[in-house]
């Protein structure tokens, strides 16, 4: 049912807005992405779209990165942005929000890593078991050359002339006990030596291989915001996540955008992607070595970005209001993000 103050609603915002709008946009799926065709869609975007066509305005987008789309608005060189944008004190000092259309939250981003075949093989290639494996090998080269050295004049151990079984006593010693000894002095002091050194050896290896297997068998270290502190973190700077990192005091990797944080996430540069909830998960979708966390924390909200004082906030935060009370707007939160 329309209103009655539509009608000369629109007349006004016709005339106020006689030219196209510069609607800045960013790609933030799910409420806003760019299809095949080139057109934009998304749950902010049919927003914005509905909410144009009742008030009669003509615009065009301007794709743009976050810093572009809130410097633009701040400069008023866009009439508008669209998009994920959280409602922060420190943007309203610097231009003005629609009212609010979704509440959210932030979110965390980590591998899943799973058990079986692949994290075996991760644990067996933790960089700290392979330099316990490579010291402990070294040490069976030195101990078996040393011992080869003595016991070869040694006429009390014929075998020792030959370096297979100086070789092969190192390597029996390092894991258990072989009835034959070095014979000679030297050899036996080598022999000691070694003995007590395989002690020290297999409990390193031990405890390096537990450790890797262990941490390769959980899927994360990071279970809820305060755990950010112990792991490399990483996110888009000047978004809500930034500014909570660093009120935090949480150091971050900065990266440009979503896409490039959660690729290093998958890679390994970051243990942790700190971001928008809804976006986070959207982005997780496509990816098999992400998951995101159920914790949620920093309430937020979302809005459209105007200038300051622009005439367009009155009228469109009126249209607004109508169109998240109606069933297309239920609609449009059941296809983009399965909320019923």
């Amino acid at each position: 049912m329309r209103r009655g103050w539509l009608f000369p609603l629109l007349a006004a915002v016709s005339l106020a807005f006689a030219a196209p709008l510069r609607v800045g946009v960013k790609p933030a799926p799910p409420f806003a992405l760019q299809g095949p065709d080139g057109r934009w869609e998304g749950l902010a975007v049919e927003l914005w779209e509905a909410a144009a066509e009742r008030l009669g305005l003509d615009f065009v987008y301007v794709p743009t990165d976050l810093t572009g789309m809130l410097d633009g608005v701040a400069a008023g060189e866009l009439d508008l942005a669209v998009g994920a944008l959280t409602i922060t004190a420190e943007r309203e000092r610097r231009f003005d929000f629609s009212n609010a259309y979704f509440a959210t939250g932030l979110g965390i981003a980590v591998p899943a890593r799973g058990g079986g075949l692949g994290a075996l093989l991760r644990g067996l290639l933790d960089v700290r078991l392979l330099y316990v494996v490579l010291v402990l090998a070294a040490g069976v080269g030195v101990v078996s050359w040393l011992v080869w050295r003595f016991e070869r004049r040694d006429p009390r151990n014929p075998e020792g002339r030959d370096p297979r079984w100086s070789l092969w006593w190192a390597v029996i010693t390092l894991i258990g006990y072989d009835d034959t000894q070095p014979s000679s002095l030297a050899g036996r002091v080598v022999a000691v030596l070694w003995m007590v050194a395989s002690v020290v050896g297999v409990a390193a290896l031990t405890a390096a291989l537990t450790t890797a297997l262990t941490v390769n068998r959980l899927e994360s270290s990071v279970s809820g915001p305060d755990d950010l502190y112990k792991v490399r973190v990483g996110t888009v700077p000047r978004s809500s996540a930034a500014a909570y990192l660093e009120r935090r005091r949480i150091h971050f990797v900065p990266f440009p955008n979503l896409d490039a944080a959660m690729d290093a996430l998958e890679l390994g540069r970051v243990e942790a992607v700190v971001y928008d909830a809804p976006l986070l998960q959207h982005q997780a979708l496509g990816r098999d070595g992400v998951r995101v966390l159920d914790a949620r924390f920093e309430p937020q909200n979302y809005a459209f970005a105007l200038p300051s004082k622009s005439p367009l906030r009155e009228d469109l935060n009126r249209v607004l209001l109508e169109h998240l009370q109606s069933q297309a707007w239920r609609d449009a939160l059941y296809r983009y993000l399965g909320e019923r």
